[in-house]
């Protein structure tokens, strides 16, 4: 299976020298046949081997590119995708069903759950298993529940934190329970 004289396949270098370069040296010969051809010269010091590293350089750099691009895409699809989720304060409010609630607000962006209970002269609230709901949802330890559930009018405002919450509350018998939770 020999080539004839003039047939493309002439002139070949049979010889690989490293991965692409088969496809790659053909064409640089060509390109210098053409270039004698036209009556030009080759370039003083033109090496094909240099022409084939340099074509190899080019294709690695476009192709380090393009893995930063999508790594660069990727990273930002994953951040925008956790910067979407709803915080664990909109996720107990809408676990516990408070959107239609009257005494339940979900404020600074899903960063404070504001909660006021019934009291004797405040009908507008929650009752006191919509509280439990929120305390669930939370894992809001036993000893803030109790100290929530043992407020008395004359404490004033109180506060304690868990976790990465912090939660501050008051509480009269007229008004009810004003509870305040925020993430920190």
């Amino acid at each position: 299976m020999g080539t004839e004289p003039g047939e493309e396949g002439s002139g070949r270098n049979a010889q690989a020298t490293g991965p692409g370069e088969a496809h790659a040296e053909p064409e640089v010969h060509r390109n210098v046949a053409r270039a004698l051809a036209a009556g030009g010269t080759p370039v003083a010091g033109y090496s094909v081997r240099a022409e084939i590293q340099a074509r190899s350089q080019r294709r690695i750099r476009i192709w380090v590119g393009c893995v930063v691009v999508l790594a660069v895409a990727l990273i930002g699809a994953g951040a925008a995708y956790w910067n979407a989720r709803p915080g664990p304060l909109a996720t107990a409010y809408e676990k516990c069903g408070y959107e239609d609630e009257l005494g339940v607000r979900l404020a600074d962006g899903g960063a404070t759950l504001l909660l006021q209970t019934v009291g004797e002269e405040n009908s507008i609230g929650i009752d006191y298993v919509g509280l439990l709901c929120v305390y669930g949802a939370l894992d809001m330890p036993a000893r803030i529940t109790t100290q929530i559930g043992s407020t008395r009018a004359l404490d004033g405002r109180v506060s304690d934190s868990w976790d990465r919450f912090a939660a501050t509350w008051s509480y009269h018998p007229n008004s009810g329970l004003d509870l305040m939770i925020t993430t920190e």
